[in-house]
């Protein structure tokens, strides 16, 4: 089983809204992996990156209010995956993600709703490709680039997906163009990225 999985929450636990926050995304992510993997466990190393006891593919976790989102590979070494639900309200802490490129392009966009919308594809981007790294700088602004941003749609209809194209780079470890898929849905973006895709090491 491979691919990008993403669930309600409420669909998965029973009553999730009476448990804590973390609970419920740890239980949420425990049943949807048990669906589709019934017979995998759940792991982490010592810096946090899951994995799945027994099995030789990858797996990338995230979660966001009511949603939790899975990607499975049996072939790629490196994956990343993040998912912001439509009220994550990222738009108000752009600054701290976003470099100057960004934000002028942000600043362009007439509407709130299309503002918002392109602030949460830039950030799931990003977030997807730490992931992705596992041991990349978190430093979004100074090492995280988002390439060709007037070819981004930030809310064109209800549902798109498209293809972005960044650039990380740090001074000391690596440097990578990369290829990311972001979906857009009528309450939630989802952005991923694996080795086997486009991506080229500079």
């Amino acid at each position: 089983m491979e691919g990008v999985f993403v669930a309600r929450v409420a669909d998965l636990i029973e009553g999730a809204t009476t448990l804590p926050r973390r609970t419920q995304e740890q239980e949420a992510v425990k049943r949807l992996l048990e669906q589709l993997l019934p017979h995998g466990k759940l792991s982490h190393t010592a810096e946090g990156a899951p994995y799945i006891e027994g099995c030789s593919g990858t797996i990338s976790i995230s979660h966001s209010t009511d949603f939790v989102a899975l990607f499975l590979s049996s072939t790629a070494r490196h994956i990343g995956i993040d998912i912001e639900s439509k009220y994550a309200k990222v738009l108000r802490v752009a600054p701290r993600f976003m470099n100057d490129k960004e934000l002028k392009a942000l600043s362009k966009l007439r509407t709130h709703c299309e503002q918002e919308r392109f602030a949460t594809i830039i950030w799931c981007a990003k977030e997807a490709t730490f992931k992705y790294f596992r041991s990349a700088h978190p430093d979004f602004r100074a090492y995280y680039h988002t390439l060709f941003l007037d070819s981004i749609i930030p809310f064109h209809k209800e549902e798109s997906k498209q293809t972005l194209q960044l650039h990380y780079s740090h001074p000391t470890t690596s440097s990578a163009r990369l290829s990311i898929t972001v979906e857009q849905k009528e309450l939630y973006t989802l952005a991923y990225l694996s080795d086997t895709q486009a991506s080229t090491a500079l």
